[in-house]
């Protein structure tokens, strides 16, 4: 299944693609306080703890940190302004060889697949990109495993 699919099925599924498209869109006056509560929790558990894990995987600090976030991120998103083309033009994509500073590219390896591969592509093309995985960690190691994630932050930091 691919991550639109495993996305659609375990988030958007909570509240419904053509809602979610409408909060997208502008179109709704007022985010209902459930859906975005649903949505985020889904959400978070997906990105957060992994598409193999819960959130009982997560400390209950870290799942509460990580729905805070994301329910303020959806909720910005779903009543900010819309239609904004934030993209790159061109791409970032097939111009990360032209990345000339070190780069610290941090991963939980129980994140889903489809982030997993943007970190290897972005180790691959960067030059100097260095990478840190942490084993059975989600989408935010940092809040997941703060220690460790400092002690590599400072540690590559130290070494430029």
């Amino acid at each position: 299944m691919t991550r639109p699919a495993r996305y659609r099925e375990r988030v958007h599924s909570v509240i419904g693609v053509d809602r979610i498209r409408s909060y997208r869109a502008g179109e709704v006056e007022t985010v209902d306080v459930a859906e975005l509560e649903a949505y985020s929790e889904a959400e978070t558990e997906f990105l957060v703890a992994g598409p193999g894990r819960t959130r009982a995987d997560l400390t209950p600090q870290v799942w509460e940190l990580a729905l805070k976030m994301d329910r303020l991120l959806n909720e910005r998103s779903w009543t900010g302004p819309h239609g904004s083309d934030r993209g790159l033009r061109p791409p970032a994509r097939g111009r990360l060889a032209e990345v000339e500073v070190p780069t610290l590219i941090v991963t939980g390896t129980a994140d889903v697949p489809e982030i997993l591969e943007v970190s290897d592509l972005l180790t691959r093309e960067i030059g100097k990109a260095r990478r840190v995985e942490f084993p059975d960690t989600g989408h935010l190691p940092p809040l997941e495993r703060p220690e460790e994630f400092t002690t590599a932050l400072t540690d590559f930091l130290a070494s430029l």
